[in-house]
C-alpha cells in the first residue's frame, strides 16, 4: 500500500506547525545520532522550534568544536585557498552566540534545576540560595511598584480634594470633607480655622439664614435647606431672634436628615443681635463626625 506523501508547503495552523515539529524532533535527533556512530563522523544539529526552543545535538565533539572545525573548512564552492577575511567577525559573532547560549542555559537550569543531577548538599545549596535571592528580589522589585502606585493615588486623591474644595468655596457652599475635617486631629481647631477662613469671613458668603433684621432675605429654615445643595459641607446658620426666641440650631440638623442631606458635616451657628446678648457674639460651629453632632462654642465681645 502505498504511503500518503505529505505535500512540501509551510503548515499554517501555529498549534499544528508545533505539534508536527514535536513529533519529528525526536526522530531527526535519533538519526543523526545513527549516522554519527555508524559511520563515526562528527555531527553538529542545532534546531529551533516555532516556539522559540532551541535542541542541541552533537556526536562525539561538542557542538562549539564542531562548528569550529567547519569554519575553517575551505570554501567547497569556489574552491578557494587563501583564509577567509571574515573568518575572524564570523568567530567572533559565534563566540558571542555561544556565550549568550551559555547565559541563557544557565539561567535556565537555575530557575529549573534538574532535581535529579543534584547530587551533593553544595549544589542544593546553592540552588537554594539563588531561588530565594531572586524571591527577594521580585519582592522587594513588587514593594517598590506598590509604594509608587499608592503615592500617585494619594497625589491624585490630594489633587481632586483642593479642586473640589476650591470650586465649592467659590460658589459659597462648601469645603469638601476630604479637604477640612479629616486633617485635623481636634475639631476646635478645625473649628476656629473655619471661622477664620475666606468662606466665613467673606460677608456675601455669610447669610444662608438671615437674621429678621433684614426681612427682605427672611426665609423659612426647611425651605432654604431645601435650596442647598446636597455636596454641600458648610452651613452658616444665622440664628434669627423671633418673638422672645431664637430659631433652634436643632430644628437645621432635624430637617438635614429629613431631606436626606446627609454629607453635610458642619453648621456655623451665629447669635445676632439680641437684648440679652448686650453686645456679646456667640458662635458655635457644629460638626457632623460619624453622623454625631459635635459642637464648639466660641464668645467674642
Amino acid at each position: 500500500m502505498d504511503r500518503n506523501k505529505i505535500v512540501m508547503k509551510k503548515i499554517e495552523d501555529p498549534g499544528a506547525r508545533e505539534q508536527f515539529y514535536s513529533k519529528r524532533k525526536g526522530s531527526i535527533v535519533k538519526k543523526s545520532n545513527e549516522l554519527g556512530v555508524l559511520c563515526d563522523t562528527d555531527i553538529a544539529l542545532l534546531m529551533f522550534s516555532p516556539t522559540g526552543e532551541v535542541t542541541i545535538y552533537s556526536s562525539g565533539e561538542s557542538f562549539e568544536d564542531i562548528m569550529i572545525n567547519a569554519m575553517k573548512q575551505p570554501d567547497e564552492l569556489n574552491r578557494r585557498s587563501t583564509p577567509n577575511p571574515d573568518e575572524e567577525a564570523h568567530m567572533e559573532k559565534l563566540n558571542e552566540v555561544k556565550q549568550t547560549l551559555s547565559e541563557a542555559q544557565e539561567k535556565i537550569s537555575s530557575y529549573e534545576p534538574q532535581v535529579e543531577n543534584i547530587n551533593t548538599v553544595e549544589e542544593a545549596d546553592a540552588y537554594n540560595q539563588y531561588l530565594l535571592g531572586a524571591m527577594e528580589r521580585i519582592q522587594r522589585s513588587k514593594a517598590k511598584l506598590l509604594a509608587n502606585q499608592e503615592f500617585l493615588q494619594r497625589n491624585e486623591n490630594v489633587a481632586m480634594a483642593s479642586v473640589n474644595a476650591e470650586d465649592m468655596a467659590a460658589a459659597g457652599l462648601a469645603i469638601e470633607d476630604s479637604y477640612g475635617l479629616d486633617i485635623y486631629d481636634d475639631i476646635n481647631d478645625y473649628a476656629k480655622d473655619l471661622l477664620n477662613s475666606p468662606l466665613y469671613s467673606n460677608p456675601d458668603y455669610k447669610p444662608t439664614l438671615s437674621p429678621e433684621s433684614h426681612p427682605e432675605f427672611h426665609v423659612e429654615v426647611k425651605e432654604c435647606l431645601q435650596n442647598i445643595s446636597d455636596d454641600c459641607g458648610v452651613i452658616i446658620f444665622n440664628k434669627i431672634f423671633d418673638n422672645g426666641k431664637y430659631t433652634d440650631v436643632d430644628e437645621c440638623c432635624a430637617q438635614l436628615l429629613t431631606l436626606g442631606k446627609k454629607c453635610h458635616h458642619t453648621i456655623i451657628e451665629s447669635t445676632i443681635d439680641s437684648p440679652e446678648m448686650k453686645g456679646v457674639n456667640k458662635t458655635a460651629v457644629w460638626i457632623n463626625s460619624d453622623n454625631l453632632w459635635k459642637k464648639c462654642s466660641f464668645v467674642s465681645h
